[in-house]
């Protein structure tokens, strides 16, 4: 679980990762669990080697915070397994008789319990980052057979020599940083950490201890060597605040994609006042900005918008006087942030009088007797599908919360899916109107100011079908030989092929 949350937040957000470290933990049983003949000796030594240098990389590439994503994938998932197969037959050697073998799995299920109750719960609770990946790969260094068939007082004598190398290996970074800066002294206390975890690799304990050591430091570095603003991190993810190198923008950021920027600065240097205006993928001209020019040309003034997905709180300022905004937000880390007028200031000058709706935005909706004129549907986080949000049962609630003239707005700007069938279809079955502005954001190159973004727009009403039309939208065909998602069925697999068989246009 760790590794999962690693991967998916600090190294890349690929769709179905989740898949491949299950995959390697549960095939690292089938070895582990197999009786080795005598003749043939677990290869210890190789996996003990393979384990001290992805442990030694995963550390070093802490601090360094810029690798490749394949090369830090790779090394990711063999360390993954390495550790299982180095820790389940440990458990393996540690087996009772056969007349206790009940108990002997009962407290294996045991043991995953609870490490899935601190990955799951209590890592998201007390850590700022995903720290407790580099906490349990120290920790897996403790579970070489070696280690564990030392007697207590040989563990004791060791812990106290890596005590002592640590205290003065801090001391001398204290004094190395005094001298010049605290960057450098935290890289050579890392590096010098290092060369003693590799120096102690004839002795098993010492090794152990090192190298757990190494990983404490390490998080504690990474936890002072952080993004400007900081990091946020709650159950439902990791949020980053950072400044732009030129200092002219202060970005949130999700995992792999940012959730709003604000202007801090103007070209000229001089410091950005008044009413802030929309960046990223809600920048004035694009598909999102288009629902309320829509809606404005074909009913008129707009009495009620609501928001699933917060953010920074940039589509506030598309707000008028004399409507109700509300905005549907799970996340009370989100909500905290948008809501702090020294970070973002798009709620607080463009919308102050907006609710907040902290919980599943399907529910709350199902649970408001009121109606809106505009309902945006902005729930996206690292290139992550929320497929309840995406159903035939969570479009008659999109519906039922609508008035007459309601328009429905889905923001699908991703890398990996290309949702327009999916939502096609689901339109099709209420005899309903589905049109896409798709803008190609496939490119390295990240424009703060404006962003290049998709939307999908649904619809009965002729003249906003007419009226989008002419703002670039292009009706979308259903496919009727697919089968529309619903609680009961989604094939995300299909929504991936789409994008492998139409990558989307770019627009000029």
């Amino acid at each position: 679980m760790a590794t999962t949350a690693h991967i998916s937040t600090d190294v890349v957000a690929i769709p179905l990762i989740w898949v491949v470290p299950l995959a390697l933990y549960l095939a690292s049983f089938i070895v582990a669990f197999r009786p080795s003949r005598p003749e043939r000796a677990w290869p210890g030594l190789l996996l003990g080697g393979m384990q001290a240098a992805g442990t030694a990389f995963a550390f070093a590439a802490m601090f360094i915070g810029q690798t490749s994503f394949l090369l830090d994938l790779g090394v990711t998932l063999s360390l993954l397994l390495v550790n299982a197969l180095i820790a389940h037959r440990a458990v393996y050697d540690l087996r009772p008789s056969a007349t206790r073998l009940t108990d002997f799995y009962l407290c294996t299920s045991l043991g995953g319990v609870i490490g899935g109750i601190f990955a799951a719960l209590l890592a998201p609770s007390i850590f700022s980052g995903v720290y407790e990946y580099p906490l349990l790969l120290a920790a897996a260094l403790l579970c070489r057979p070696a280690v564990m068939a030392n007697h207590l007082r040989d563990v004791m004598g060791g812990a106290a020599r890596t005590i002592a190398v640590v205290v003065c290996a801090v001391l001398a970074t204290v004094m190395a940083a005094m001298a010049g800066s605290a960057s450098f002294g935290k890289g050579a206390l890392l590096i010098g950490l290092l060369l003693c975890f590799a120096t102690t690799w004839r002795n098993p304990t010492r090794f152990a201890l090192m190298g757990s050591a190494v990983g404490v430091v390490a998080v504690l570095i990474q936890s002072t060597v952080s993004t400007d603003g900081g990091k946020y991190r709650s159950f439902f993810g990791l949020h980053r605040l950072q400044t732009t190198q030129d200092g002219r923008f202060r970005v949130l950021a999700h995992g792999t994609t940012i959730h709003g920027a604000m202007r801090l600065r103007e070209d000229d240097g001089t410091p950005s006042r008044g009413r802030p205006a929309p960046a990223t993928y809600y920048a004035p001209g694009g598909p999102l900005s288009d629902v309320f020019e829509i809606s404005r040309r074909v009913n008129g003034a707009i009495p009620a918008v609501s928001v699933v997905g917060l953010g920074a709180g940039s589509l506030a300022c598309y707000a008028r006087p004399g409507e109700a905004w509300t905005f549907y937000e799970i996340d009370p880390v989100v909500i905290r942030l948008a809501r702090d007028a020294k970070l973002f200031r798009f709620l607080s000058e463009c919308a102050p009088n907006a609710r907040t709706v902290q919980g599943d935005a399907r529910l709350s909706l199902s649970d408001r007797t009121g109606q809106a004129r505009i309902l945006i549907i902005d729930a996206f986080s690292s290139d992550a599908i929320p497929v309840h949000l995406l159903t035939g049962e969570a479009l008659a609630v999109y519906l039922a919360h609508l008035d007459r003239q309601g328009l429905l707005a889905l923001h699908i700007s991703n890398r990996h899916f290309d949702l327009r069938q999916v939502l096609a279809r689901l339109a099709a079955e209420r005899e309903l109107t589905l049109l896409a502005r798709l803008e190609s954001s496939q490119g390295k190159d990240v424009q703060i100011e404006r962003t290049k973004s998709s939307a999908v727009l649904i619809t009965r009403d002729p003249a906003a079908i007419r009226e989008a039309q002419a703002l670039g939208w292009s009706v979308v065909a259903p496919d009727m030989s697919r089968r529309p998602w619903s609680d009961d069925y989604a094939n995300a697999l299909e929504a991936l092929r789409d994008r492998w068989r139409a990558p989307l246009p770019a627009t000029p």
